[in-house]
């Protein structure tokens, strides 16, 4: 009998470490989780969405010589990624989310034939170094894609 309270015991503790060590949310995040890039004949956009959920955004427009960053929070329910702004100012749309590997699709939930395709790429250091940071309220840059 005293073994068999040991055993179940040991099974009870095993899957309590089990269960403390995975959090759902974290398996949720890993869609989206990490450095992406996307080019557009207009956009030359990279993303950087990190665990704490927080964003970060380079964006180029056309030939231009400057790359704006935007910064800010984002929340993703598994299907559907939102976000806002450092200046608390909401994204532009709510995106469903398709991703693999080394690929994120964002599609609008309000115009669904609008999507980006961004591929897992490191931002480089010149794009992180080089930037005017703006907030989405400043009249002076471009509207960011997201």
């Amino acid at each position: 009998m005293k073994n068999l309270f040991t055993r179940i015991l040991i099974v009870a503790m095993a899957a309590f470490a089990f269960a403390a060590c995975t959090n759902p949310e974290d398996k949720i995040l890993d869609k989206v989780v990490g450095e992406w890039h996307y080019v557009s004949s207009t956009e030359d956009v990279y993303v950087a969405f990190s665990a704490d959920c927080t964003f970060e955004l380079y964006q180029k427009m056309g030939d231009g010589l400057l790359r704006y960053r935007y910064t800010g929070a984002y929340e993703f329910d598994g299907t559907v990624l939102t976000g806002v702004y450092a200046d608390y100012t909401p994204w532009a749309d709510e995106y469903t989310v398709t991703s693999s590997a080394n690929s994120l699709t964002l599609t609008s939930v309000s115009n669904p034939q609008y999507s980006m395709k961004y591929e897992r790429e490191q931002i480089p250091e010149e794009v992180k170094t080089h930037y005017v940071p703006m907030t989405k309220g400043q009249s002076d840059g471009p509207a960011p894609v997201l």
